[in-house]
């Protein structure tokens, strides 16, 4: 690694944090301007890069391939500067307990072999591997995370691509002895068609181009859309009600394990739709005045969770989870039931809800739950166990190591079935931390119920843009000319923001170096407590954006750009007040 990546500032670059992968380490870091981007440094020593390598670099993005906003280039490395991205890293979400459904393994293998079969068609100096500690995962989305300098004999020795899909069938890398390899196939059910295809992968004589032929040619194959394992055979079926037999066993004792949704559709697995549950385990805690619980140490991939009741009595509440390194985020549950949050990292510390969300109410009970997954930050949702209402919480800094779990509380408070569980699937940990959500909650605190999200001031919401159309209603709590910003991020780096000020809406074009104002409307004064829409229509190079209230139209912006746009997500930010995501 360059010896500038030692150092506090890389460039112009204030570097936060180091975050160390299995195949590499990447730099969190923030520009000038506070905007932060991961830093990704390649050697260069003795090789030559062409002398457009930057505009290249700049100019080619890919959905799957971690987005490149700036080029640095010196005689020793060059350093990647990467907006910020997500994703679970593909081995701890695909593990011999939980290998990837079949249809979803071919989904996901031709997005990543298309992949590099992309980066080779083009004259593109950089190249990557299909080595699953080189991919992320943010639900079915893969992501290539490590570049390297094209070089002729890397490329040679680089034939990862051909162990990909065994891997997410089995979640095994394949051995050297290929009649192991068919043996372990048969053994654990994988469709003949797949298990074909796995073994002709490794011939040599194959080539990429084929192997994306034949994946197409299942993914047509409508024998594959019920997720089985393998769809006959006598032996088969034997083997299948064996396995029926172990999860209704294992379900019955464990009473705690829930599947996610793809295996919901597994008539074997029922129809569950919860990945966790508070388990019953018969302990139970009464704080005394200012008493302390200890947990055992929080592993990454870990779920906190537990019961809380609080009588007419109750005094403030305190949960402190707490790292080696000092950093630490606190809960605090005011005697008026009023919720308060931050953590802090050195210097750095961040407050959620500084004047309180009320929430908590005496004479009632509450599960909760504190998710801890690997380069995440903490998630905490408690649930009123009556109405089913949530308040719900994502910090903004991510995570790495143990945590020490302590809850301090006075009088009026009383501990239930408290534990921890391992998160066997981090991908579904989002999904379950907001159920029934078209959106997701990126930093800051919300109250859930049903469909429906409230949005507390200072928090910024996702979503993810999968078509040219997007439209979504939020309701106004209260009148605001000015109620949020609106981000929309494109694929080669280029952020699009539509904000309120002094009578009008803007839309801006931020490329990372300039912001230029691209369109502007007077908009009228929105109608208090009546729901706003926002839709977004993109068209090859255009883009139009209407504002709206009932059938009105308020405002319409557009633009339109030299090349196509990609539009990646959408997010929801700077509101000063709080408001109410309806639908999407």
């Amino acid at each position: 690694m360059a010896k500038s990546f030692h150092s506090q500032f890389v460039k112009r670059f204030q570097v936060e944090d180091e975050i160390q992968f299995s195949s590499g380490k990447l730099l969190q870091a923030r520009t000038h301007a506070g905007k932060r981007v991961f830093l990704q440094s390649i050697p260069i020593e003795g090789q030559t890069l062409p002398e457009d390598f930057r505009e290249l670099a700049l100019k080619f993005q890919h959905p799957h391939l971690a987005p490149i906003i700036d080029v640095m280039v010196d005689e020793h490395e060059v350093i990647l500067v990467h907006a910020p991205f997500s994703g679970e890293p593909l081995p701890l979400l695909v593990t011999k307990e939980r290998p990837m459904k079949p249809l979803k393994a071919l989904k996901v293998a031709k997005s990543l072999l298309q992949t590099i079969r992309e980066l080779q068609r083009r004259n593109f100096p950089l190249r990557t591997t299909l080595d699953p500690k080189n991919i992320l995962l943010s639900g079915s989305e893969p992501l290539l995370l490590f570049y390297y300098v094209h070089d002729e004999v890397k490329v040679q020795r680089d034939q990862k691509w051909r162990d990909l899909l065994f891997f997410l069938l089995t979640g095994y890398q394949p051995s050297k002895n290929p009649k192991n390899n068919k043996l372990f196939l048969e053994n654990n059910l994988i469709p003949r068609k797949l298990q074909k295809l796995a073994l002709k992968s490794w011939k040599t004589k194959v080539s990429l181009e084929e192997v994306i032929g034949q994946v197409d040619k299942l993914l047509k194959d409508r024998s594959l859309e019920s997720g089985r394992r393998n769809p006959g055979g006598l032996r088969k079926v034997f083997m299948s009600t064996a396995v029926a037999l172990i999860l209704i066993a294992t379900g019955a004792l464990v009473g705690n394990y829930y599947l996610n949704e793809s295996d919901a559709k597994d008539p074997i697995k029922g129809e569950q739709k919860a990945i966790f549950q508070i388990k019953p385990n018969g302990q139970k805690h009464d704080f005394a005045s200012k008493s302390d619980y200890a947990f055992d140490s929080m592993e990454e991939s870990t779920v906190l969770q537990g019961e809380l009741a609080f009588d007419e009595t109750f005094d403030d509440f305190k949960a402190t989870m707490e790292k080696s390194d000092g950093g630490r985020f606190e809960l605090l549950i005011k005697r008026d039931g009023q919720i308060i949050s931050g953590s802090s990292q050195g210097a750095r510390t961040t407050t959620f809800g500084s004047k309180g969300v009320p929430f908590i109410k005496s004479g009632k009970s509450y599960e909760f739950y504190v998710y801890h997954t690997s380069l995440a930050p903490v998630r905490v949702k408690i649930v009123d166990k009556e109405t089913k209402e949530a308040f719900v919480l994502r910090g903004t800094n991510p995570i790495q190591g143990a945590l020490k779990p302590v809850f301090t509380a006075g009088k009026g408070i009383t501990l239930q079935n408290p534990g921890l569980q391992k998160i066997d699937d981090t991908s579904q940990v989002d999904a379950d931390f907001l159920p029934n959500q078209p959106w997701m909650l990126n930093t800051g605190i919300g109250i859930a119920k049903g469909s429906d999200l409230t949005v507390m001031p200072k928090t910024q919401i996702a979503i993810p843009i999968s078509s040219s159309f997007t439209n979504f209603l939020v309701g106004l709590t209260q009148d605001s000319s000015t109620p949020f910003e609106i981000k929309l991020n494109s694929v080669d780096g280029i952020t699009y923001v539509v904000e309120w000020s002094n009578g009008k809406v803007s839309l801006l074009r931020n490329s990372g170096t300039k912001i230029t104002e691209v369109d502007s409307t007077p908009i009228p004064k929105l109608v208090k407590n009546k729901p706003i829409g926002f839709s977004l229509n993109v068209t090859n190079s255009d883009m139009v954006i209407n504002i709206n209230q009932g059938t009105e139209v308020k405002a319409t912006l557009g633009l339109s750009e030299k090349t196509s746009l990609s539009l990646r997500d959408l997010f929801i930010d700077k509101s000063a007040q709080p408001y109410k995501l309806l639908e999407k």
